[in-house]
C-alpha cells in the first residue's frame, strides 16, 4: 500500500512538472521554428537600429520574403569606399550572394534598401525576379512612402515603409503579370537580362496563353458552356407562324420583289498575323561588375 502511495505521489509530481515545463518548451519550439532561417536580412554597418528594431525588421523581412519568394534585405553604411552607392549596392548583393534561391544559380531574387550615409542617398536595388516584379514607376512610389520619414531621420519607420510598400507592389504585379513567368524563372539559370530576352520582351502569337493546361481547360469549359446555352435557347423557341399567317381569308396575295445591282465597293484592311501581344514588363536594369543583372533607383536624402 505504501509503495502504491509513493508511486502515485511520484506520478503526480512528474505530471505537475510536465504541465509547468510544457508551455516553456512549446514557446522555445515556436521561437526556434520562427528563426529556423539562418539568413541575414539586416546589415546595419552604420549602427542606426537598436537591437529590438533589428529583431522586428528582420522578422518582417523574413515573413514577406517567404510569401513572395523574393528576399527583402536592408543595409546601412557610413562608408562606400568611394565606389558610389549604386556600385556599392550591386557589389554588396553579389559578394554576399543575396537572394531567395538557396541553389547555386547565377541571378537570385532580392530587393535591398540601402541607406547610404556616406553619399546621403536612399537606394533600392533589385536583382533576379524582383526586377520583373518592381518596375521603375513602382520604385518611385516606394521611395515616396520611405521619404515620409527620412526628413525626420526616422529610419526605423522608413525601413518599415520600405517593407510594406514593396511587398504590396510585388503582390499586385505578381497577380497582374509576373506570375505568368514564374515557372520559367524557376527553371532558368542565367542573368535576368537573358531571361528577359528569352521570355518577356518577345512577341507572342495569339495562342501563347493557351500553352498552360489550366488556361486551355478553363477556356474549353467556357466555350462548351456557351454552346450548350445557345442550343438550349434554340430548343425553347416555338413556331408562331401557321397557314393563316400568309393568307387573308380565302384570298392569296403574292408579292414580287426584285434586287437591282447598283455598284461594287471594295474595302481594304491590313491583317496583322504576327502577334497576339507582348510582354515588355519589369524595371530597367544594368549589369554589375560581376556580370549580374541589377535594377533599381534612388533619391538624395
Amino acid at each position: 500500500m505504501r509503495k502504491m502511495n509513493r508511486f502515485l505521489k511520484w506520478s503526480l509530481m512528474v505530471f505537475l512538472c510536465v504541465l509547468l515545463v510544457l508551455p516553456v518548451m512549446l514557446q522555445m519550439s515556436n521561437a526556434f521554428a520562427d528563426n529556423s532561417d539562418d539568413k541575414t536580412y539586416i546589415y546595419d554597418m552604420a549602427g542606426i537600429y537598436s537591437s529590438e528594431d533589428k529583431s522586428v525588421l528582420s522578422q518582417k523581412c523574413q515573413e514577406v520574403s517567404k510569401k513572395v519568394e523574393i528576399d527583402f534585405v536592408i543595409t546601412t553604411t557610413n562608408d562606400t569606399n568611394y565606389t558610389g552607392y549604386v556600385k556599392y549596392a550591386d557589389d554588396f548583393m553579389d559578394k554576399n550572394g543575396l537572394g531567395y534561391e538557396d541553389d547555386g544559380r547565377w541571378d537570385k531574387s532580392c530587393v535591398m534598401l540601402l541607406l547610404d550615409f556616406d553619399n546621403q542617398e536612399v537606394y533600392i536595388d533589385t536583382t533576379g525576379f524582383a526586377i520583373l516584379c518592381i518596375e521603375d514607376d513602382d520604385i518611385e512610389d516606394i521611395l515616396d512612402d520611405i521619404f515620409v520619414y527620412i526628413p525626420d531621420k526616422d529610419y526605423y519607420n522608413a525601413s518599415l515603409a520600405f517593407i510594406d510598400s514593396t511587398y504590396r507592389v510585388i503582390v499586385d504585379n505578381k497577380a497582374s503579370y509576373a506570375d505568368e513567368y514564374l515557372d520559367e524563372w524557376k527553371n532558368f539559370d542565367g542573368t535576368y537580362a537573358s531571361f528577359e530576352n528569352t521570355y518577356i520582351n518577345v512577341t507572342h502569337n495569339a495562342f501563347y496563353r493557351f500553352k498552360k493546361p489550366y488556361v486551355s481547360l478553363f477556356s474549353a469549359m467556357i466555350i462548351a458552356g456557351i454552346v450548350v446555352l445557345i442550343m438550349a435557347s434554340g430548343n425553347k423557341s416555338k413556331m408562331t407562324a401557321d397557314r393563316r399567317t400568309y393568307m387573308n381569308g380565302r384570298n392569296v396575295r403574292m408579292h414580287f420583289m426584285q434586287d437591282q445591282f447598283l455598284r461594287t465597293t471594295t474595302t481594304r484592311r491590313r491583317i496583322n498575323t504576327g502577334s497576339g501581344g507582348s510582354g515588355h514588363h519589369g524595371g530597367s536594369h544594368h549589369s554589375s561588375g560581376g556580370g549580374h543583372s541589377h535594377g533599381g533607383g534612388g533619391r538624395h536624402m
